[in-house]
């Protein structure tokens, strides 16, 4: 896996892909690499920005501001003026809540968002940063790349099964992924509460019976569980739930259970 990204279809043969940054030369390198004899042009969006409203509040929000924004599904995106600019607007997110982003060029982004914090001082919105984002996506056992996803690992063993479909044809990497489907892998990702010691960082070195078991991929303490709680790979023979870990960071040891994901869902509104 080179990269975790969303693609909206915005009209026949027109799409807006979403990268990480971080990852941005990489993907297009591949884009462009892999686009073959077939006539497509990929542009890259100028002073392209993105702001995320996100929670159970966050929709009810937004229809202050647009009363069209509810009638997106899940995963939809549509244009909508807000103010005096428009924005491209999404009902997607990365912190196991509901919510939406919203993506236009950082000149017309920033009006938007002065808006979106006055109309969500009735809401108790509060501006968070990435920080804040990766310890929710946590919870929710969302797999963020350079974490649980890398070009070590492959989605099956991320458990992206549902990402992959054998049945629609040839794709890049499908003979590599059957055969892994068939053979089995070694390692997969696994979710772990931390019962005693303190909150496992990423890059904490795991130990199952005294035997050096894999690595900590993500780790946080939980606001909402309210409780240290991370994800590693580890041995697929490793029990679903239950085994006891010891994760040693630096000087200070750990004690751990695995658990299975997610350690948070949303209730269903």
């Amino acid at each position: 896996m080179i990269d975790d990204i969303f693609i909206y279809r915005l009209e026949e043969e027109k799409y807006l892909v979403i990268v990480n940054a971080s990852r941005k030369e990489v993907d297009l390198a591949w884009m462009e690499s892999n686009k073959k004899n077939y006539a497509i042009t990929i542009l890259e969006a100028p002073y392209a920005a993105a702001i995320a409203v996100q929670g159970p509040k966050a929709v009810n929000l937004m229809t202050d501001l647009s009363d069209d924004i509810p009638s997106l599904g899940r995963n939809q995106m549509a244009e909508f003026p807000i103010g005096d600019y428009s924005a491209l607007v999404a009902r997607t997110g990365y912190t196991g809540e509901d919510g939406v982003e919203l993506f236009a060029p950082a000149g017309h982004l920033l009006p938007i968002s002065e808006l979106i914090i006055k109309a969500g001082l009735k809401w108790d919105l509060k501006p968070c940063g990435l920080g804040a984002r990766d310890t929710l996506r946590t919870e929710a056992a969302y797999p963020l790349y350079g974490h649980e996803l890398d070009e070590h690992h492959t989605s099956l063993q991320a458990g992206l099964a549902w990402v992959v479909s054998f049945d629609k044809g040839d794709f890049i990497g499908r003979d590599a992924l059957v055969k892994q489907k068939e053979q089995g892998f070694r390692e997969k990702l696994y979710g772990f509460k931390v019962e005693s010691g303190g909150v496992a960082r990423p890059g904490g070195q795991i130990f199952i019976k005294g035997q050096a078991a894999g690595a900590v991929t993500s780790g946080t303490f939980s606001p909402t569980l309210g409780i240290p709680i991370g994800i590693a790979y580890l041995p697929t023979k490793t029990a679903e739930s239950g085994e006891k870990l010891v994760i040693q960071q630096g000087t200070r040891e750990f004690q751990a259970v695995t658990v299975k994901p997610p350690f948070y869902k949303r209730e269903k509104r």
